[in-house]
C-alpha cells in the first residue's frame, strides 16, 4: 500500500488542523484483542447462535426443517424438530444440514466468498436458479445483520493508555471500533476506518474475497468470438 501525506492532508485534514504526517500504522484486530476487548469471531459466533431467531423475525424469514433419511422430521436429543436457516443451507452441506463448523467462524470474513457451488446447484436443481439467487441475499442479509449487530455490542470504555501517539501518524483501521479514540487519544481525522465504523451501523462492511473473480473461460471465448 503507498501513502501519499499529501493527498492525504489534502482530502482528509483541514488546512488550520494539519501538522505534518510521515508514519502510517495499520491496525487489526490483534489491537483489540491486546485491549482485552471481546472481539474474537468465536464471540461472534456465539452471538449469531443466540440471536439468529431474532433476526430471521425481523426480516420475516423462515427456517428450513431438517428430515431424516426416511423424511420423518429430524428430533434433536431435548425432542426438539432440527431447523437451520439459508445460513448454513448456502454456506454448509445442503444434503446434511448441521451446524456450521468453528472454522467457518474462526474464518468468517473469508468464508463467506467459500461456497461449493456444484453441491449447491445439485441441491436446487437446473431450475431453481431463482431459489439460489433467494437462498444467497437472505444468507448474506442474515450474517451482515448480525455482524454489525454484534459489533455495535463491544462496549470500550475509556482508559489513559501509557501508550501515546503523536499527529504525525495516520492510521489505516481494519477494525470498526473506537478504541484510538477512547484509549489513545488518537484524533479521528487522524484514523481512516476502511471497513468502517461501530457507531455507523450502515457504514460497516462485512467480508471479502480471497482472490480476484476471474471471468468463466467458456464465456470469456464466447464473449471474444466474432
Amino acid at each position: 500500500m503507498l501513502f501519499d501525506k499529501n493527498l492525504f492532508e489534502s482530502k482528509y485534514v483541514p488546512a488550520e488542523q494539519r501538522t505534518p504526517v510521515d508514519t502510517l500504522i495499520l491496525i487489526g484486530n490483534g489491537f483489540d484483542i491486546w485491549q482485552n476487548l471481546d472481539t474474537s469471531y468465536r464471540s461472534f459466533e456465539r452471538y449469531y447462535e443466540a440471536h439468529l431467531d431474532e433476526v430471521l423475525e425481523r426480516f420475516h424469514l423462515k427456517k428450513y426443517t431438517k428430515y431424516n433419511d426416511d423424511e420423518t422430521i429430524a428430533i434433536d436429543s431435548e425432542g426438539n424438530t432440527i431447523t437451520y436457516s439459508d445460513v448454513e443451507l448456502f454456506y454448509g452441506d445442503p444434503f446434511k444440514l448441521q451446524k456450521l463448523d468453528h472454522t467457518f467462524w474462526w474464518n468468517f470474513k473469508t468464508s463467506m466468498d467459500k461456497i461449493d457451488d456444484q453441491q449447491i446447484n445439485y441441491f436446487f436443481g437446473r431450475d431453481g436458479v431463482k431459489n439460489i439467487k433467494r437462498c444467497a441475499e437472505n444468507a448474506q442479509k442474515i450474517l451482515k445483520e448480525l455482524f454489525r449487530d454484534w459489533v455495535g455490542t463491544i462496549h470500550i470504555s475509556e482508559e489513559i493508555s501509557k501508550y501515546a501517539f503523536g499527529d504525525n501518524v495516520l492510521f489505516v483501521n481494519f477494525n470498526y471500533t473506537d478504541t484510538l479514540l477512547k484509549r489513545f487519544g488518537v484524533k479521528a481525522v487522524n484514523e481512516f476506518h476502511i471497513h468502517g465504523m461501530a457507531n455507523e451501523k450502515e457504514s460497516i462492511i462485512v467480508g471479502h474475497a480471497t482472490h480476484p473473480e476471474y471471468p468463466y473461460e467458456p464465456l470469456r471465448m464466447f464473449k471474444n468470438k466474432p
